[in-house]
């Protein structure tokens, strides 16, 4: 939710440059706000995830590509004839190493161009490693049960120690 304003500011740039070109978004925000993303007059995307988007992004490459349907589209919310239409949700894998390494996707060229800006780091780039998917537990205080209650029904994923010193290593 902290990155959404400089997700829309880079989607807007995309937009006005290239009119055409499908914009998605996805991540926690998208999570509880797609209706409200989609909604917003001044929205620059075109789809909206809700859930873990691994496979869900898969299905809409093969729609854009014409091979399925808009209605095949698995955990994704887009507008259709003036109303936000919200597809089924997608499979959620138990085992989290199959979807491989982030770190790995990005060509070390680019790594000193990453500045993070949600946070302030002292030293730069700083990336994150996320381990786990969900959580057990229901605190108050927590946005986690309540925006992904129906997605994770506290339940807790983990990729394996392996996968982990791996991504730390790349």
């Amino acid at each position: 939710t902290l990155g959404y304003p400089y997700a829309v500011d880079v989607a807007l740039r995309i937009r006005e440059k290239f009119p055409a070109v499908k914009i998605a978004l996805g991540g926690p925000h998208a999570q509880s706000s797609r209706e409200e993303i989609l909604a917003a007059n001044s929205s620059p995307f075109d789809y909206v995830c809700y859930g873990e988007g691994e496979y869900a992004f898969e299905l809409l490459l093969d729609h854009l590509e014409g091979k399925i349907g808009r209605d095949k589209i698995e955990s994704m919310s887009f507008f259709e004839n003036g109303r936000v239409v919200t597809n089924a949700p997608a499979l959620i894998p138990e085992d989290l190493d199959v979807f491989g390494h982030p770190a790995a996707m990005i060509p070390a060229e680019y790594v000193p161009l990453y500045h993070e800006k949600i946070l302030a780091y002292k030293s730069l780039p700083f990336f994150t490693i996320i381990s786990s998917r969900g959580c057990p537990f229901s605190c108050t205080f927590c946005s986690t049960p309540h925006k992904f209650a129906g997605l994770y029904k506290n339940k807790m994923r983990c990729h394996s120690v392996e996968w982990i010193c791996d991504e730390m290593l790349i």
